[in-house]
């Protein structure tokens, strides 16, 4: 994982409360995740837009950091992450 993102997950975890860190990581992926948007039709970006983000939001809080998993491989893992039935916590 590049060093930036291990940064801001490690921020988001220490200090949950703050919205500073969660903003910076949203910043940091916001390229991506819109570039990835285009290839669904434009009614369904915003939505699916905002549950990416708290998707985002919620593996950041909840990636183990003192391992070596991949963060994708991680989610896939995830026992919360199964087909058709994930909701993030709140």
């Amino acid at each position: 994982m590049k060093p930036i993102l291990t940064g801001l997950i490690r921020d988001i975890q220490r200090h949950p409360d703050q919205p500073e860190p969660k903003q910076k990581l949203i910043d940091h992926m916001e390229p991506k995740i819109r570039a990835s948007l285009t290839q669904v039709p434009p009614e369904e970006r915003e939505d699916l837009y905002q549950e990416l983000i708290v998707w985002l939001l919620d593996a950041a809080m909840h990636y183990p950091l003192d391992t070596n998993t991949g963060f994708f491989e991680q989610r896939h893992r995830d026992r919360r992450h199964t087909a058709g039935t994930w909701r993030p916590e709140r």
